[in-house]
């Protein structure tokens, strides 16, 4: 089991923007920083992807 959930969200967010997406609602918790190292590539995947 992979717990890594950039190798799935990314990919993912790309396939959704390149079928037109602009918007998405990243649900998590404000104790867990934009640069944890867990859901740090994600937060960041969106902020350069689909910074709306």
């Amino acid at each position: 089991m992979d717990i890594n959930p950039a190798k799935v969200m990314i990919p993912f967010i790309e396939k959704a923007i390149h079928e037109g997406v602009k918007r998405f609602v990243l649900l998590g918790s404000a104790s867990v920083p934009a640069d944890d190292p867990v859901f740090g590539p994600v937060h960041q995947a969106l902020s350069n992807l689909a910074p709306e």
